[in-house]
């Protein structure tokens, strides 16, 4: 009963996002991908494991310089330490992408014909043009991918916390975040019907973070543009995502 109120408080309130919507474009600074595609933490001649990331604009590092600033650096890094072993990443993102798009242009692109995991990072366009085929377009993702990495790790991580998003009014945050809470939940069960694939479905609060790493509960401390992530937001995310990886033993 709930979902169905905020479907129709949404719908209703169509006009007004709209309307909100320009504006935000309008005062949001186009920020650019970080530079960097590929790295490796650890010896360059010894053993790696082999990381691929894929998706849009936080796995492309919006809001960071580099790449080693941004998620994909500090992911390598934290599963570095935690396995005591060599990382080499590759990162096949782009800013803008939905998960339509990554499939379909991203996805042909992918030169390494093996790798030991894939990070993929989705959820933020999808829910900003109100995806209905999300569905539809995550089963084709993970089809696609498995034509070519037929038994490697797939790990999807955290939908973006959209309904906290400072750039955001607050009518945008609360039909947002409802829509992106439906995308998880959908999201989540195809994960569940598939082998060898996961789902990090743990809500990013920046209240929990801050807690959880002993940060200071600043809003402005983690979003570089109100929208996308800073390195220090990179940092925690990379890390959260490196304990559950390790903890599942994913690689």
């Amino acid at each position: 009963m709930i979902i169905l109120l905020k479907d129709l408080l949404t719908f209703l309130l169509l006009p007004v996002m709209y309307v909100q919507g320009k504006q935000v474009r309008k005062s949001i600074p186009e920020l650019p991908e970080a530079q960097g595609q590929e790295g490796i933490v650890g010896e360059p001649t010894g053993v790696h494991k082999n990381i691929l990331l894929l998706g849009e604009s936080t796995l492309a590092g919006v809001g960071v310089p580099t790449h080693q600033e941004g998620f994909a650096g500090a992911l390598g890094q934290s599963l570095a330490s935690r396995l005591h072993q060599g990382i080499q990443w590759k990162v096949y993102a782009r800013s803008g992408y939905t998960a339509r798009r990554v499939t379909d242009k991203l996805i042909p692109k992918i030169a390494e014909t093996e790798t030991d995991l894939i990070i993929i990072g989705l959820g933020g366009n999808d829910t900003f043009t109100l995806n209905k085929h999300w569905t539809r377009d995550i089963e084709k993702l993970i089809t696609t991918l498995r034509l070519k990495y037929h038994t490697t790790p797939l790990v999807f991580i955290n939908l973006p916390p959209v309904a906290h998003f400072p750039a955001l009014p607050k009518v945008l945050r609360f039909c947002l975040g409802h829509h992106m809470d439906k995308l998880r939940v959908q999201l989540t069960t195809i994960v569940q019907e598939k082998t060898n694939c996961y789902f990090l479905d743990e809500k990013i609060t920046i209240k929990d973070w801050a807690a959880k790493y002993g940060l200071e509960n600043k809003p402005e401390f983690y979003f570089s543009d109100g929208i996308h992530p800073t390195k220090l937001t990179y940092r925690v995310w990379a890390q959260n995502v490196a304990e559950y990886i390790t903890k599942n033993q994913l690689i």
